[in-house]
C-alpha cells in the first residue's frame, strides 16, 4: 500500500540525487550532492528501523525531496529566510519521530515513567532534537570537508547555531500542538457508559 509507495520513492528519491552529478554534471547546488544522499539514506534508515507511522514517513519523503529540491533550484541562497523554513520543518519531524518512539516505549513498558511523564517526554524529545540537529551540522562540515576541501557558504559556526534554534522551534510547535491536541481530547471524551 501506502508504505510501499514512500519506500519506492526514498529508492527513487536516492537513485536520483546519486545519478544527478553525472546526468547534470553543471548544477550548481547549495550543498553537495553526496550530502544530500547521506541525508536520505539516514531519514529512510531511522524511519524504517524504529517502524515510525506511514504518515510521518511521507512527511519526511516530503521533506527529503523539498530540500533537494531546494538546494538544486539554490532556494537556501536566493531566499533569504528558506532556510529557517527548512529547519523549523525538519525539526517539528525530528520531534514527532522522537515523540511517537518514546511513547511508544512508555506504552509498551520499555520506558517506566511513574511521575512527570509529560515533562520527560518534553525533555527526551529536545534532546533528540538537538542530538540529531548537531549531527547534522557535523555531517554537513564533514561532507563539504570531504567533497570541497573546505565548509561551503552556508557552514559557518553561526549558521549552525541558528539552525539549531530553528529545529528547536520546530520542536516547540509539535510539541505544543500534541499537548493542546491532547488536553482537548481529554476534556472533550465522553465519559464510557456503564
Amino acid at each position: 500500500g501506502m508504505r510501499f509507495a514512500v519506500r519506492g520513492a526514498f529508492i527513487l528519491t536516492i537513485t536520483a540525487e546519486a545519478l544527478a552529478p553525472f546526468v547534470w554534471p553543471g548544477a550548481v547546488t547549495d550543498f553537495t550532492w553526496l550530502g544530500l544522499i547521506v541525508t536520505a539514506i539516514f531519514v529512510w534508515a531511522v524511519m524504517e528501523l524504529f517502524k515510525l507511522s506511514t504518515s510521518l514517513l511521507f512527511a519526511t519523503l516530503a521533506l527529503t525531496i523539498l530540500d533537494a529540491a531546494s538546494a538544486l533550484f539554490e532556494l537556501y541562497s536566493r531566499i533569504g529566510p528558506w532556510d529557517i523554513y527548512m529547519h523549523i520543518f525538519g525539526g517539528a519531524i525530528i520531534a514527532a519521530a522522537a515523540m511517537q518512539i518514546i511513547l511508544r516505549a512508555i506504552k509498551r513498558g520499555g520506558v517506566a515513567v511513574v511521575r512527570r511523564r509529560t515533562a520527560f517526554v518534553i525533555a527526551i524529545t529536545y534532546f533528540f532534537t538537538a542530538t540529531v540537529g548537531f549531527l547534522y551540522e557535523l555531517l554537513e562540515y564533514v561532507v563539504d570537508k570531504i567533497q570541497y576541501g573546505h565548509p561551503k557558504s552556508l557552514v559557518s559556526a553561526y549558521d549552525s547555531i541558528e539552525d539549531q534554534v530553528f529545529n528547536v522551534l520546530g520542536t516547540t510547535l509539535v510539541l505544543g500542538a500534541y499537548y493542546l491536541w491532547t488536553d482537548w481530547r481529554t476534556k472533550t471524551k465522553r465519559p464510557e457508559s456503564r
